[in-house]
């Protein structure tokens, strides 16, 4: 468990959140970075593009009224969507990419990368209906247990029951239907700690363990984008450094 493939592997085989299974998998040809005789800028301004369909579809989705389980898994489905090709567009940039720091800062527009995130993850969620919000902290601690678990020195012998406990957390969060505007931002936030969330791990590690206790987070964690990104070096060192 302990590698980032089998860590995406079990999140998009084993909870399948809402179409994971697809988005999640690095081997698939659009996470692929661009090849030789490959246009670098096409190559980015294609996954933009993709970026921008996706925010359309969501908002879309967002602003209508869930009143079906099913609506509800769409909402989930198109969120996860676009926080993925947010976080391709990040992955297809480079340090030579033309404009770079503006395609950055235009993808952050639709969503923040995992260190951003990693931020939010920490802030408190308000209006949440009390059924929800049951299932939500169920599944955030269980969330921290595992992994914690992949970030501590010492083999954890009892990690598959970890892992069991986040399955049927997830499981209990997705069939439950958002009855307001802060059940939604929970969901959200679910959905965000599965992407490419090394930083958010990062983050739960640091909130949840002392600092002897845990092996290098490089071990095990990897940054938002293909180029270094100062937020998240501070995440990886020195977290006094975060603003």
């Amino acid at each position: 468990m302990s590698s980032q493939l089998s860590r995406r592997h079990f999140i998009g085989s084993g909870i399948g959140l809402a179409g994971m299974s697809l988005t999640l998998d690095p081997r698939i040809t659009w996470l692929r970075p661009a090849t030789a005789g490959t246009d670098a800028s096409s190559f980015v301004a294609n996954h933009m593009a993709r970026l921008e369909r996706f925010h359309a579809r969501f908002l879309e989705a967002d602003n209508a009224d869930l009143a079906s389980i099913e609506q509800f898994q769409d909402w989930q489905r198109q969120y996860d969507r676009l926080v993925g090709a947010a976080d391709t567009v990040r992955k297809a940039i480079t340090d030579d990419t033309p404009d770079r720091d503006a395609l950055v800062q235009k993808a952050r527009t639709y969503v923040e990368p995992s260190c951003g995130r990693a931020i939010l993850y920490w802030r408190p969620i308000e209006d949440m209906s009390q059924p929800f919000e049951g299932r939500i902290y169920t599944f955030f601690a269980a969330r921290t247990d595992w992994i914690c678990s992949i970030a501590q020195r010492a083999c954890d012998p009892d990690i598959d029951l970890r892992v069991s406990a986040v399955v049927d957390a997830s499981s209990a969060v997705r069939s439950a239907m958002p009855a307001t505007r802060g059940d939604r931002s929970a969901m959200r936030r679910v959905i965000e700690a599965f992407r490419n969330d090394d930083m958010v791990d990062v983050s739960i590690v640091r909130g949840s363990l002392e600092e002897h206790q845990v092996r290098s987070f490089r071990d095990w964690a990897r940054p938002c984008g293909s180029f270094n990104c100062k937020h998240c070096e501070a995440w990886l060192n020195n977290v006094e450094d975060l603003t």
